[in-house]
């Protein structure tokens, strides 16, 4: 009778072990790749003024001052606020609002924290088009933190 030496079983507890920190990193990993989208999209929406179909966001009034009606550009000049582009950004609120969300079963999501900001958002996307979307290329930047990160746990 032949006896078969085998490491197997510590081969498959090795594995069994990164699976686990895959599984204990998973919340962080993702709220991670999130905010990695998120930024993406604020920096699109604020550096560049454009939506999440890459058209520029501008008024549609009649009178115009820089990409905003001509009172809200006024506004805005009072506040020393650019005006060359539409950015969300007035007071600030909204844009602080939106945020990466850690679900209690370990999932993430972007969303406003506050209802109203995310009126107030959706009324912008009814004038603008959406803007707070992810792009194929914004999503991209986060799976491919996703998959770095992911695989130097498994290292």
């Amino acid at each position: 009778m032949y006896k078969l030496l085998t490491n197997a079983e510590r081969v498959l507890m090795e594995e069994l072990m990164r699976i686990r920190k895959i599984e204990i990193a998973r919340p962080l990993i993702l709220a991670a790749g999130a905010l990695e989208t998120r930024n993406a999209v604020a920096d699109r929406i604020q550096d560049k003024g454009l939506n999440s179909a890459g058209q520029p966001m501008r008024t549609q009034a009649a009178r115009q001052q820089g990409a905003y009606s001509a009172r809200h550009g006024h506004d805005r000049l009072r506040r020393n606020l650019q005006i060359g582009r539409v950015d969300y950004t007035f007071t600030g609120r909204m844009m602080e609002n939106w945020s990466v969300m850690v679900r209690t079963n370990g999932n993430v999501a972007l969303g406003f924290r506050d209802a109203q900001e995310a009126e107030k958002a959706a009324e912008l996307a009814d004038y603008h088009g959406p803007a707070f979307d992810p792009t194929p290329a914004e999503i991209e930047l986060s799976t491919d933190l996703i998959a770095k990160k992911t695989a130097e746990l498994v290292r």
